[in-house]
């Protein structure tokens, strides 16, 4: 009998190839070391070749090439012998390993070394051991009761009698499609995890965020998602982070609100982070309120947001000299500080607009890195294009706790979708299927209209600000 995580069993997704010789592999290990901590259990071996493919679904096609990060305190929880089935998979050339920075003691990135094929094959481990199965479950039990306390009207349709994958068709163009075998192996992982029946979801963090298959599942195999077999659209809240930071501007600026403050405020569910925000926002009042402001800059700002595409107005406003900085035979390309990986990785983009939108994201989350000149460089040609006010009080909400900005954004984008808008139309029509993912709702075609129109008037009425919401046919 299949343990269950909350009526979802437990297993692992392994390529074929590579489960075959790990099996092999194990044995003849085992064969060698009788005793001691050099033996290795199949369950756990596969858990780890498992959690690296999970890893890399979760940074969608942001990874280094296949390379995700793991910290080494969460895997010593998950087995305290860790290491030594880490040194098992390298040595056999399962796995291999980046050390990115031993000075600032960066833990190591891993990813799964492939096999030399287009057409992967997976195949279904459930784990045999009863106290390893149930330690998973414990964990996974945990995460899935928290996300369903507070979020049952969306959770309750993150499951396989509702959400299922086009197999067939999901499968073909993943092998048709032109693009590098890891991606081919991630995307076909996931497509394989959500036919077996795994539509994982939890509620943790500091971003107050619901995190599921679907927040990491690559856009381009949304077309072959399905609810009871009906293809599915989002609406989705455009450039939502600015957009968000629009409403706080008018409050600051222009309303000069502290009751509607406090109500933004409430929705960030960390106290200490709360506190920094409200001072630093009443640090910014009483500053304006001893000189004459000029409001046009914040006004202009928003009716960009309202009427425009903020990411395509920045990219229309490079200067030539940065432009060509950044043009390269490839495409438009830069390099961009990773936290976790503490360096800089270069990326490439397909459009000016998709790097413009990580250059703004980059001026709302991040702070400069003192060896970072491109990071400067990029900062200054931002503030260049968008007002003084905007960069000012950017650089002010960052200035005690550079992450508690973003955090403070994420909560307030949570607190709209998840515990307002989507549990509002949930209590009125409970029969709409709603998925989130982050900035957006997927439904039905049915009920598109119904969304949209809820949406746009919820977030008008808490923002102060119009938001554009588009539909995207899945």
């Amino acid at each position: 009998m299949k343990t269950k995580i909350r009526n979802r069993p437990i297993f692992f997704l392994l390529e074929e190839s590579i489960f075959k010789r790990l099996k092999k592999e194990v044995k003849l290990n085992n064969l060698i070391h009788l005793k001691g901590k050099k033996r290795i259990k199949l369950d756990i071996a596969c858990y780890f070749i498992h959690l690296i493919c999970y890893q890399e679904a979760k940074a969608k096609d942001k990874s280094d090439n296949g390379f995700v990060f793991l910290n080494a305190e969460i895997l010593q929880r998950q087995y305290h012998n860790y290491k030594v089935y880490f040194d098992f998979l390298i040595e056999k050339a399962f796995i291999e390993f980046k050390t990115y920075s031993i000075k600032k003691k960066v833990s190591k990135s891993y990813k799964i070394i492939k096999p030399k094929t287009r057409h992967f094959k997976f195949v279904k481990y459930d784990p045999e051991s009863f106290f390893f199965k149930r330690n998973l479950k414990k964990g996974n039990d945990a995460r899935v009761k928290k996300a369903d306390k507070s979020c049952k009207h969306l959770t309750k349709w993150l499951c396989p009698e509702y959400l299922s994958v086009d197999y067939d068709n999901a499968v073909d163009y993943v092998n048709t499609v032109k693009m590098k075998d890891s991606k081919k192996y991630q995307r076909r992982w996931i497509i394989e995890m959500i036919n077996e029946g795994c539509i994982y979801y939890q509620r943790q963090g500091k971003d107050n965020r619901l995190h599921s298959i679907l927040t990491n599942i690559p856009k381009d195999l949304r077309p072959f998602l399905k609810y009871k077999n009906q293809s599915l659209v989002s609406l989705d809240i455009k450039t939502s982070q600015p957009y968000i930071f629009s409403g706080l501007l008018k409050l600051i600026f222009i309303d000069r609100d502290d009751t509607h403050i406090d109500k933004y405020l409430s929705t960030v569910i960390k106290k200490d982070i709360r506190k920094v925000i409200k001072d630093t926002i009443h640090t910014v009042m009483i500053k304006e309120s001893l000189k004459s402001l000029d409001i046009k800059e914040i006004e202009d700002f928003i009716f960009l947001i309202e009427n425009k595409d903020i990411y395509s107005h920045i990219g229309a406003n490079f200067s030539e000299e940065f432009l060509y900085s950044i043009q390269t035979p490839i495409g438009i390309s830069d390099k961009f500080y990773k936290k976790n990986l503490r360096i800089s990785i270069t990326e490439t983009f397909d459009t000016l607009r998709d790097y413009s939108k990580t250059l703004m994201l980059e001026f709302l989350y991040c702070s400069i890195p003192k060896d970072e000149t491109k990071f400067k460089d990029r900062y200054k040609e931002l503030k260049r294009i968008l007002p003084n006010k905007i960069s000012e009080l950017a650089e002010k909400l960052k200035s005690e706790d550079k992450s508690i900005f973003p955090i403070f954004l994420q909560n307030i984008e949570a607190y709209l979708l998840i515990d307002h808008i989507t549990k509002g139309i949930a209590l009125k029509n409970p029969e709409i299927p709603m998925f989130t993912i982050h900035d957006s709702i997927a439904t039905t075609h049915e009920y598109a209209s119904l969304i949209k129109e809820e949406l746009t008037n919820h977030l008008f009425e808490f923002n102060g600000v119009k938001p554009q919401i588009t539909i995207e046919e899945w």
